[in-house]
């Protein structure tokens, strides 16, 4: 398990992902799609162009207030991991609304 902040020894540091970060970032989701490609061709076939347009997207998914991009390193520095979480509504087959009150607490049973 990933430690944010100090990391103990052989752990992950988990931090919010920087504009320098993009670049490493993005080699290790291209070495990603390598992967997948390489196991399933047809399903994963990376497009031509997936590395000129994945770093724009990513820069600005990093420098976008809304998201939260966090990445982890080794102890060394080195980028090994990353993530990206949005907050999008709720797919119209799910009511959230229901059972909660105006200030999204649970309302008793």
């Amino acid at each position: 398990m990933a430690t944010i902040g100090r990391p103990r020894q052989d752990e992950p540091m988990i931090r919010e992902a920087r504009a320098n970060d993009v670049q490493a970032i993005a080699d290790v989701a291209e070495q990603r799609r390598v992967d997948y490609e390489g196991a399933q061709p047809q399903f994963w076939r990376r497009a031509a162009n997936a590395v000129d347009v994945h770093g724009p997207w990513l820069a600005t998914m990093v420098a976008d207030p809304d998201v939260v991009s966090i990445v982890a390193t080794s102890e060394d520095g080195t980028l090994t991991g990353y993530a990206f979480g949005t907050v999008v509504p709720a797919p119209p087959v799910y009511d959230p609304a229901r059972g909660r009150t105006d200030r999204g607490r649970l309302r008793p049973p």
